[in-house]
C-alpha cells in the first residue's frame, strides 16, 4: 500500500500517555500522536465530502436521448473517434462491424442502506458498502441501465432486489474540492455507453452512480429473520459510534477549557454531567 498524508489539523485531545499536541485527521476524525502521523498507510480522503448534491428528475435533454438519437454508421464512426482521442487510460471504445460498439463506464457506488452478500457458502451477510467505491463495467451501446444495475449486483454479489436501486447520471460543475452536482435518474430503457459517447469526451464531468431508490421506505415483509437482526446490530452499532463521538467532542473540549481555568490559576469547578 502507498502512504498517503492524510489532511491533518493540530489539536489538544485529553492527553493519556504524554502531554503534546496530537493530530486529527479532517477525513475520518483520526486522532494520532504527532510523531506517527508520516506512518499512516491508507487514505480516507472522501471526494464527495464537499460537494453540493441536488437530485434532478427531469428527462435528459434531446441531445443526450439515448433512446430517441441515432447516427448514421459514418457519423457514428467519426464520433467514436474523436471521443477516443480524448481517452487518458485503456477505456476506448471498440467499434463492431454491425455498428454497435463495446467499451467500458466507472460507476460509483452511493450507498446508504445496508445490503445482503453472499460471501462463498458462508449464510449472507448484511453490511455497508465501503464509501468511494468504484466499479468499471464493461458493455455495449445497447445496453440498458436496468441490466448495468443487475451486472453490478452481481458483481458485488449483493442479493437484493435490482427495483431497490437506480443507475443515475452524475453531472459536475465547479471546482472538485467544492463541486455542485446535479444528479439525475436514468430510466430502465436509457443506454448508458451511449450516453457517453454523447458527452463527446471522456472528460466533461458527467459520470454515472449506483444510488439506493429513495421512492418509499424498504418494505421490511420482504427480510427475512435474520436479515433483520443484523440490520439491527448494523443500527446499533451506529447508535454506539454516534455517541462515542459525541463524548469524544465533550472530553476535547473539557480539555481545553481545564488547561485555559489552570493557566488563569483560576478555581475549578467540576462540571454537572447530566
Amino acid at each position: 500500500m502507498i502512504s498517503v498524508r492524510h489532511p491533518l489539523i493540530e489539536s489538544r485531545p485529553p492527553a493519556t500517555f504524554c502531554d503534546v499536541f496530537l493530530y486529527k485527521c479532517k477525513s475520518c476524525n483520526l486522532v494520532i500522536h504527532k510523531n506517527c502521523k508520516d506512518l499512516i498507510r491508507f487514505n480516507c480522503q472522501n471526494p464527495q465530502q464537499n460537494e453540493s448534491q441536488q437530485i434532478m428528475k427531469s428527462p435528459p435533454e434531446e441531445k443526450f436521448d439515448t433512446i430517441k438519437r441515432t447516427f448514421s454508421n459514418s457519423q457514428l464512426a467519426s464520433r467514436l473517434e474523436r471521443y477516443n482521442k480524448t481517452v487518458r487510460n485503456s477505456f476506448v471504445m471498440q467499434l463492431r462491424k454491425d455498428y454497435s460498439f463495446t467499451g467500458y463506464i466507472r460507476v460509483e457506488l452511493e450507498l446508504t442502506r445496508p445490503i445482503t452478500v453472499l460471501d462463498g457458502n458462508e449464510p449472507p451477510r448484511v453490511k455497508y458498502l465501503p464509501k468511494n467505491t468504484v466499479k468499471a463495467i464493461y458493455l455495449t451501446s445497447q445496453t440498458s441501465a436496468s441490466q448495468v444495475v443487475k451486472a453490478l449486483l452481481q458483481k458485488f454479489k449483493i442479493t437484493n432486489d435490482a427495483r431497490k436501486f437506480m443507475l443515475c447520471e452524475r453531472i459536475q460543475k465547479g471546482r472538485k474540492e467544492e463541486s455542485h452536482v446535479t444528479i439525475r435518474p436514468m430510466t430502465e430503457f436509457e443506454r448508458p455507453l451511449f450516453l457517453t459517447l454523447l458527452w463527446g469526451s471522456a472528460h466533461t464531468g458527467h459520470g454515472f452512480r449506483l444510488k439506493d431508490h429513495q421512492e418509499a421506505e424498504p418494505d421490511w415483509f420482504d427480510f427475512e429473520e435474520h436479515e433483520l437482526k443484523q440490520f439491527l446490530r448494523l443500527y446499533n452499532d451506529e447508535k454506539e459510534k454516534a455517541l462515542n463521538e459525541i463524548q469524544e467532542g465533550f472530553e476535547v473540549r473539557r480539555y481545553q477549557i481545564v488547561k485555559i481555568l489552570k493557566e488563569r490559576k483560576e478555581p475549578l469547578v467540576s462540571p454537572i454531567l447530566h
